[in-house]
């Protein structure tokens, strides 16, 4: 497993593995309201997102966003606790934070972890 660093405003970490085999589930969206901490996903070209929630073990659970990007596309994600972020193509998708966006580190289908 490699471990990058994402230096959010936190210095929060990032943890990317290959992304885990998909099964099926229901489509979610979300939005965050305007007092939750949240993030922006931003597509720089199509892509294929799943945001989770990060299990206290690790594992994973409920979809917070699952859906695909169009080049120049914004969703906002609730961040309320440790995340886990999927992709089809990590070159294709910046997290905006307080202003500020960063890469996901990884090219490829590949999946980060925020703290």
């Amino acid at each position: 497993t490699e471990i990058y660093t994402l230096s959010l405003h936190d210095a929060l970490p990032i943890y990317t593995s290959p992304a885990p085999a998909r099964t099926s589930a229901a489509p979610a969206v979300a939005s965050a309201t305007p007092t939750e901490r949240s993030i922006t996903l931003v597509a720089l070209d199509v892509v294929r997102v799943n945001v989770k929630h990060k299990l206290p073990d690790g594992g994973e659970g409920e979809d917070i966003f699952l859906g695909t990007l169009a080049r120049g596309q914004r969703q906002v994600v609730p961040w309320a606790g440790p995340i886990y972020i999927s992709a089809s193509a990590g070159q294709n998708l910046e997290i905006e934070f307080q202003g500020k966006s960063y890469p996901t580190q990884f090219t490829g289908a590949g999946r980060c972890a925020m703290n």
